[in-house]
């Protein structure tokens, strides 16, 4: 035994992952943007499903951080959480369970399927 304790992420690596993604979103963002010259990039909107692992706010700085690099302070960004939501294959029905307990409402059966909350979209870009 090394006596070292076990590695945990903390603050840091979470404001990284998050930075990481802003990047990735810039990324696509400037994609898009390509197939649209001389137009400006005015308002994004976003959906982060609650069981995606990414953390909104630390998201929102990291975006916040990356669109001043672009020069892109006046860009509205419009970040949304989506619920989850699961399907019980027993029973059939739709429901938003609890973060830690995924059984059925309804029937109670643990042999569900997550239909939505998992994800990170953009839902949309405006340009002018």
């Amino acid at each position: 035994m090394s006596g070292l304790a076990p590695w945990v992420p903390g603050p840091r690596h979470i404001a990284m992952h998050e930075m990481s993604i802003a990047i990735n979103v810039v990324g696509l963002l400037k994609e898009e943007m390509e197939k649209h010259p001389g137009q400006a990039l005015v308002g994004v909107k976003l959906t982060i499903g609650e069981l995606s692992g990414v953390e909104i706010e630390s998201l929102r700085f990291s975006l916040e951080v990356v669109f001043a690099e672009e020069h892109w302070e006046d860009v509205e960004l419009d970040i949304q959480k989506a619920a989850l939501k699961a399907l019980c294959k027993e029973c059939g029905r739709e429901f938003e369970p609890e973060p830690a307990d995924f059984r059925c409402k309804e029937c109670g059966s643990g042999n569900v399927e997550i239909k939505a909350g998992e994800s990170l979209t953009i839902d949309s870009i405006t340009l002018l």
